[in-house]
């Protein structure tokens, strides 16, 4: 196992994402945020390349989450069930350094919430100054799923009359 793998592992355990920057290793910590790092809209998302997807259900149609820890009185390896033991397809995750059962509880429930409610996908390219962001930073970005949205910036006003940087159609 390579030492990045062996980080990797070891921030899954604490709510952890492990990402090098100029030659350092550094850990981002998921946490709620109030707000957004970067804001995407029509200057920064190249044409035509926006794409936005809704699903219902769970992701990858699990049922269920099977979250495997290590208990730390005898070494063996115990099993948490989400929601029950009945899913049919559940995903299987085996924790590396998750030696407590809050611990494992926490990591477990955070998984499956993430299956549950993780509705929303957009996928764009974007212009080079996303390259500012970091792996799992909190993002805006414009709407852009109905076909009327127009975007742009108010370049000049005089009084009540506005140029705008693009056309608007009315």
């Amino acid at each position: 196992m390579s030492f990045e793998e062996l980080v990797t592992n070891l921030c899954d355990a604490v709510f952890c994402t492990a990402y090098r920057q100029n030659n350092k290793l550094k850990l981002y910590f998921e946490r709620p945020t109030d707000n957004s790092v970067m804001l995407f809209n029509f200057r920064n998302i190249i044409p035509d390349s926006y794409k936005h997807d809704l699903t219902f259900g769970v992701m990858d149609d699990y049922d269920g989450l099977i979250y495997e820890y290590t208990d730390p009185t005898d070494d063996s390896r115990i099993n948490i069930y989400l929601p029950d033991k009945g899913a049919k397809n559940p995903k299987e995750v085996k924790s590396v350094g998750v030696r407590n059962k809050w611990q494992a509880h926490f990591n477990a429930y955070r998984i499956w919430n993430k299956l549950r409610f993780q509705r929303k996908s957009i996928t764009f390219d974007a212009a080079p100054e996303s390259e500012l962001l970091v792996l799992r930073d909190r993002i805006a970005v414009a709407d852009y799923r109905n076909g009327i949205h127009q975007s742009g910036e108010v370049v000049q006003q005089e009084g009540l009359i506005l140029t705008l940087s693009h056309d608007v159609d009315f």
